[in-house]
């Protein structure tokens, strides 16, 4: 369900290329998110390891057990009442990698019928958004960039579900009648929002650094396995 770029080789050859550049982390990724919860710190790193679930076999989970190594970067773009908006990047590509890791750090993706605890806000699917993605041409070794902008349906949720309520909390209104008396208006409006303006707070917020070692577990008796650290 994740939006955005897609990378498919033409031939065998391309693949076996491009797979050999993904597994030596050549290939550069960035995804746009919107996650459940509040983050505090504006950015972090979640470096721990993801396997098969033994409780599921089509999820995936942090575990120690047959797992490989994953590491997810993020930085807050925006903050909402109760939602964050990120960008993640990639250092390596597992299996589900971004939903599994937000999941473990309790800001699951929202609208995540698979890894999401909480409701979804509607039929839209995961608010996860593949934005770039640069590489070398398997061919001619040329170095290429792509950049998508999220979509409509993407746009639609966070502003009018997230800005909008928030403000009018701001001014004392409330904001779900303000939604429900606005709400043709407000579609129309924040669809002409481009991205990149809500991106200004990232420059203009203190950063901060602290370490965090989280304990999970693994099975339904919660035998603790070794910690993994999230540096914030």
């Amino acid at each position: 369900d994740t939006s955005g770029i897609l990378l498919v080789a033409k031939t065998n050859r391309a693949h076996r290329i491009l797979s050999d550049d993904f597994k030596n982390k050549r290939v550069r990724r960035k995804y746009i998110a919107l996650v459940h919860g509040v983050i505090d710190n504006n950015k972090g790193k979640i470096n721990a390891p993801i396997g098969r679930s033994k409780l599921d076999r089509k999820k995936m989970c942090v575990t120690d057990e047959n797992s490989k190594n994953a590491v997810t970067n993020f930085n807050v773009l925006e903050r909402y009442k109760n939602a964050t908006l990120l960008e993640l990047i990639l250092e390596t590509g597992r299996t589900h990698q971004i939903r599994v890791h937000m999941e473990y750090i309790n800001h699951p993706v929202v609208n995540d019928s698979v890894y999401g605890k909480r409701k979804k806000i509607n039929d839209y699917g995961q608010m996860l958004h593949a934005a770039y993605l640069g590489f070398n041409h398997p061919i001619t070794n040329e170095f290429m960039e792509f950049e998508v902008d999220v979509e409509q349906e993407f746009k639609d949720i966070f502003y009018v579900k997230f800005f909008v309520r928030d403000y009018a909390k701001y001014l004392g209104l409330d904001g779900e009648k303000l939604l429900d008396d606005l709400n043709e208006f407000l579609f129309d409006y924040t669809s002409r929002i481009p991205l990149d303006k809500i991106k200004k707070s990232q420059n203009t917020k203190k950063e901060e650094t602290k370490k965090i070692v989280s304990p999970y577990t693994v099975s339904k008796s919660k035998t603790n396995v070794a910690p993994h650290k999230i540096i914030y």
